[in-house]
């Protein structure tokens, strides 16, 4: 494997130009471990030629567009490959990427490993990385700024020759949650007992004052209030539901609350399990046919069975 890629790149490289370009770099890693990052490269004189760039990994999610905004198709490549591109419109390029993969978890600490190796020579390159507020840091292979309360990490290099890597690791742990001192609550008591009378007068005014309303409830034939209609509330009334586990049960309930179709991002991002879990749980449900698995150039889609039936509106 490691072969046939080094193959692909020394390929790409003996049919490309040589020339340079600089990549300026922006990024944060979210309290859950998901990577969002920009890669701006600066390509002056270069257009209608192919850039292209090797990561760890394929992202998650991924949008190219030109200085203007407009969207640049990227170049198709195997997924999994890690090679990202495009062929520039004129003379700059933003790749909007997102991925679970460049991070993992052990107990209480985050480890992040990126790597970056072009396929044509670039200089300077430089990345600025943003940890959660209020992350312990534990060690890096760069040096690291603080804006505010989140640490910026930051590497750069004044040169990569084609096919050479840069490396950027970091090692930190999560942060803990912050708890008001006593003395800090004893010296707003003033406030709090403000806003207390306050709230009570507000209630009295509502309940003896104010003309009450009633608002009309919808019932079904038998008198009794209708059920909730969403597309969470029919899945969780569909017996299949009442068959599953619990992680599996938050997993369905989440693609049905955007409507029976979205991305393994998506539910990484809002469920909270862990990445190993998730994939685990993700490929049962596909096998026993309740879910359906697809790609979306290099969006990872995911969407309910037909065994579901219609989702409530």
């Amino acid at each position: 494997m490691n072969s046939a890629r080094t193959a692909m790149l020394f390929l790409i490289l003996a049919i490309s130009p040589i020339w340079a370009a600089s990549l300026n770099i922006t990024g944060q890693t979210l309290s859950d471990g998901i990577v969002q990052m920009q890669i701006a490269a600066e390509l002056p004189n270069k257009s209608g030629e192919a850039f292209l760039l090797m990561l760890p990994t394929t992202p998650d999610e991924m949008t190219i567009t030109d200085r203007y905004g407009h969207e640049v198709r990227p170049l198709p490549f195997q997924n999994g490959s890690g090679l990202v591109g495009a062929v520039v419109p004129g003379d700059y390029l933003l790749f909007n990427l997102v991925s679970n993969d460049w991070t993992s978890k052990t107990g209480e600490q985050w480890v992040f490993r990126f790597n970056l190796t072009p396929i044509q020579a670039i200089g300077p390159v430089n990345m600025r990385l943003s940890l959660p507020a209020g992350s312990t840091l534990h060690g890096l292979n760069r040096q690291v700024e603080s804006k505010g309360s989140a640490l910026v990490l930051v590497w750069s290099a004044s040169r990569l020759a084609p096919n050479e890597t840069m490396r950027m690791n970091a090692t930190w742990n999560e942060p803990l949650p912050t708890m008001s001192s006593p003395s800090s609550s004893l010296a707003n008591w003033p406030v709090v007992a403000a806003l207390v009378v306050l709230g009570a007068a507000a209630l009295y005014w509502r309940l003896k004052i104010r003309p009450s309303k009633t608002r009309p409830v919808a019932v079904k034939t038998n008198g009794d209030p209708a059920p909730e209609s969403s597309p969470s509330a029919s899945i969780r009334s569909n017996p299949l539901y009442k068959t599953l586990e619990s992680a599996d049960r938050e997993i369905v309930a989440q693609i049905a609350s955007e409507g029976g179709k979205t991305t393994q991002a998506h539910i990484y991002l809002n469920t909270h399990l862990p990445k190993a879990t998730l994939s685990r749980h993700l490929k049962g449900l596909e096998n026993r046919g309740l879910i359906r698995r697809s790609r979306q150039g290099l969006r990872k889609l995911v969407s309910l069975s037909e065994q579901w039936g219609p989702l409530s509106e």
